[in-house]
């Protein structure tokens, strides 16, 4: 419960800069759905290979060259399988005679640098690319047992992009959860306004 509070109460805080910031920014807001991959095989053996995401990004700062600006992004990403072996079962020391359910959540709270591709002839899309870096709030629950942790992490990513819309590929490196990495490949459909 103390780890959700420090949560809302730094998202509230994080929204409400990025709000003032950017009263100036045309359409500054961008919902993202998508999907996540988990890279490791550990991880998608004990659960779904594709978890679903869907996450909130706000432009807060537009760069002088006009070209780049910077975001914030909270997004949701979860999980879940039946497996008779996981890291989190061998944390508990429990021993498995039959499957059991895992589930599996992380959130991830960035500042990211997007550059926009120099765009000359005015087409109506565009490409960019950029880096983000903040904190992962991961959680792995498993028949009476449940352990959390907060990552710090990056995430590279390049997309295209149109007036309303845009589409993203993003990489995050979060390192590891209870003995196995978790990064993963993340790919989002996005509606800006």
């Amino acid at each position: 419960m103390k780890r959700a509070v420090v949560v809302a109460v730094a998202v509230v805080a994080i929204l409400t800069l990025a709000i003032a910031a950017s009263a100036q920014i045309v359409k500054p807001n961008i919902i993202k759905v998508g999907g996540t991959w988990p890279i490791k095989s550990e991880v998608r053996d004990a659960t779904d290979s594709l978890w679903l995401y869907a996450g909130y990004e706000r432009i807060v700062a537009e760069m002088p060259d006009s070209r780049s600006d910077v975001t914030v992004e909270i997004g949701w990403t979860e999980g879940s399988g039946e497996t008779y072996d996981s890291p989190i079962l061998e944390q508990a020391k429990l021993a498995v005679v039959d499957k059991v359910k895992i589930e599996g959540r992380i959130i991830p709270v960035l500042v990211n640098w997007r550059q926009h591709a120099a765009n000359d002839d005015m087409a109506s899309t565009g490409f960019f690319y950029g880096i983000g870096a903040g904190a992962y709030f991961i959680r792995g629950e498993t028949d009476g047992y449940s352990s959390s942790k907060t990552k710090f992490g990056l995430a590279p990513f390049v997309g295209i992009e149109g007036e309303t819309w845009q589409g993203e590929l993003k990489y995050n490196f979060v390192g590891k959860y209870e003995g196995v990495r978790v990064d993963n490949l993340l790919l989002t459909f996005g509606y800006r306004f």
